[in-house]
């Protein structure tokens, strides 16, 4: 099985990205190839909407890895008194492998 490069999607979209530009600001015009100023202001532009579809894909990645659900907080009221419990999805080392965890806040009845 063929590895596959895991920020793929972020250079296939900066691509896609970089030749719609060209092709929308009419960069490759077959009926004036001279008009170098064109093609040199689409090229720039191409490459800058290439490189912020690239970040914002690869800010997606890291987002989506990096946070997990890790339980809830439980809130339990007693006699006027709050009780704050955590209950975790899974075993606790698994949390520290994450940057980001988030936990669901739960009012008991």
């Amino acid at each position: 099985m063929r590895k596959i490069n895991k920020h793929q999607v972020a250079w296939w979209s900066a691509v896609a990205s970089f030749f719609a530009t060209i092709g929308a600001i009419g960069a490759i015009n077959i009926l004036d190839p001279n008009d170098q100023l064109r093609f040199i202001s689409a090229v720039f532009v191409g490459i800058v909407t290439g490189g912020a579809t690239y970040t914002r894909e690869r800010l997606h990645e890291v987002k989506d890895g990096s946070s997990e659900i890790g339980g809830d907080i439980v809130v339990s009221e007693d006699q006027g008194k709050k009780t704050f419990s955590l209950e975790l999805n899974g075993p606790p080392e698994e949390l520290e492998k994450h940057s980001e965890v988030t936990f669901k806040v739960v009012k008991s009845k």
